[in-house]
């Protein structure tokens, strides 16, 4: 990878990048969310499929910034406001990243109670449907062998 003459500002760059797309997956992780507790699953898939490419540039900037923080030019000449700056943005994207994932982990739980509950709604209406069967089968054999007896056998 060729880095820029000024690793300094690269860096900045790259970490700002790195917020700016973390707000990106947090804004989808919102509606995503509202998209499970309202049972819209298209949407939730067309959201997953726009969140891809966000994902893949995030894993391409944090691998761009571990390059340069692992190997940092010779001298620096960092002054402590760029330094500053390069750490709060860190933090930023550090509590990002905790909010995305819980995020992620509450939307993976709701879905999977979204699928127990549609399992047990199904196996309720698989049984409702045996019940209402053996009912009509039965029904139909008690009027067909029952007969009315008239006769006075007195």
């Amino acid at each position: 990878m060729i880095q820029p003459a000024n690793t300094n500002e690269n860096l900045l760059d790259l970490l700002q990048l790195q917020v700016g797309l973390l707000d990106q997956l947090l804004e989808i992780g919102q509606v995503q969310l509202h998209a499970i507790e309202n049972g819209r699953m298209s949407e939730l898939l067309s959201l997953l499929s726009d969140k891809q490419p966000l994902l893949a540039d995030l894993g391409d900037t944090a691998d761009r910034i571990r390059h340069l923080t692992s190997n940092p030019p010779a001298t620096t000449g960092d002054d402590d406001a760029y330094l500053q700056r390069c750490r709060q943005f860190k933090e930023i994207a550090k509590g990002q990243f905790e909010t995305l994932f819980e995020l992620e982990q509450k939307s993976e739980s709701m879905l999977s109670t979204s699928r127990d509950e549609i399992a047990q709604r199904l196996e309720a209406s698989s049984h409702s449907m045996t019940a209402i069967s053996a009912y009509q089968r039965g029904s139909a054999t008690q009027t067909q062998g029952a007969r009315l007896d008239l006769s006075s056998g007195g």
